[in-house]
């Protein structure tokens, strides 16, 4: 009868330690490539809620301050609609991971008329 074997050989353990590696490796380039989503959905949240902002209170929009929040969303756009009842929705839409369209919206309510 042959000794029962204890333990991993070092061949095992190295393979073990490769896979380990290889899936580590894959996760750290997804956490990064979701980072940057999470940023520009956030970057998209702050647009409109600057046009909501402004829509509100009645005030044009700052062009240097609009050239910052778009400076991480280049393809963003911005649309607002208004409805009879002065419920005003802002809606900014830009192209995402893999040619897919983003959009981020909010909804205020706001003076008749008083998209700048």
């Amino acid at each position: 009868m042959a000794p029962r074997r204890q333990g991993s050989s070092l061949v095992e353990l190295m393979v073990a330690v490769a896979i380990v590696g290889i899936v580590a490796g894959l996760s750290g380039v997804s956490v990064e490539g979701f980072g940057g989503y999470a940023l520009r959905r956030e970057r998209a949240l702050l647009l409109a809620e600057y046009h909501a902002t402004r829509l509100v209170q009645g005030e044009a929009l700052d062009a240097a301050v609009e050239a910052r929040l778009r400076a991480e969303l280049p393809s963003a756009a911005v649309v607002v609609t208004e409805d009879a009842q002065g419920v005003a929705r802002v809606v900014v839409e830009w192209e995402g991971a893999f040619g897919r369209r983003e959009s981020r919206s909010i909804t205020v309510f706001a003076p008749r008329g008083g998209a700048p």
